[in-house]
């Protein structure tokens, strides 16, 4: 039979390729947050507060779960003399909120639920990205909430707008056809060009550097 599309049905349609493209985006967002903080954790940066340093309800559970960084190497030695002092987990604890987060968005978003794969995406960076800066040492300006939990505020209040606006049909997530989509010369070329792009700009440290000796054993001559 033919189906006769109303003009609500045909603009809440429109409506929402758009907002499946931000959706998938914002979902990926999370999960990479959600892996990269392994890095802040390797690097030492993005660190936590002193456990005694925090309220005292909180030092009782940071005083036994709690990360302890050594050496001069590490960004929380060097720039926040911190080496060797227990500080708060968060970026374990970042790393944790954005995978399960991210993992319940991939879930409706699998579902065909975009709208609130959005919602829980963003709910998820931005929501703890506000709280977490609370327990942060890190430099955060001067002021006890910073323009970056600001700026959390008022994406939070936008995705908000954007979930209750966009009421629409769920539409079909055709998994097989995006892989399908993506298994091609051109996706896989350019993909690669961009992670050889991120790697020459970010993955030489900037801030470290190492050196190379070669010398001599005189009594083996």
């Amino acid at each position: 039979g033919i189906h006769v599309y109303a003009e609500s049905e045909l603009a809440a349609a429109s409506a929402l390729q758009p907002m499946a493209m931000v959706a998938a985006l914002m979902v990926a967002y999370v999960i990479g947050e959600g892996l990269g903080r392994i890095a802040c954790l390797s690097f030492g940066c993005c660190y936590g507060a002193p456990v005694s340093d925090v309220r005292p309800s909180l030092r009782r559970v940071f005083s036994r779960w709690n990360i302890v960084f050594h050496g001069p190497m590490k960004k929380a030695a060097y720039a926040g003399s911190l080496d060797g002092v227990p500080l708060v987990p968060i970026q374990t604890m970042t790393s944790w909120v954005h995978t399960v987060g991210g993992c319940l968005a991939v879930w409706l978003f699998l579902r065909g639920d975009v709208v609130n794969a959005f919602g829980v995406a963003a709910a998820t960076a931005l929501g703890w990205r506000f709280a977490s800066e609370f327990l942060r040492h890190d430099h955060r300006g001067a002021i006890r909430v910073s323009p970056y939990q600001w700026a959390s505020l008022v994406g939070l209040g936008y995705a908000a707008l954007l979930v209750a606006a966009l009421r629409a049909p769920a539409p079909a997530v055709d998994l097989l056809g995006g892989l399908r989509a993506v298994w091609a010369p051109g996706p896989i070329l350019a993909l690669q060009l961009i992670g050889v792009g991120l790697f020459l700009h970010s993955g030489v440290s900037k801030v470290t550097g190492c050196e190379a000796r070669l010398h001599l054993h005189a009594d083996r001559v």
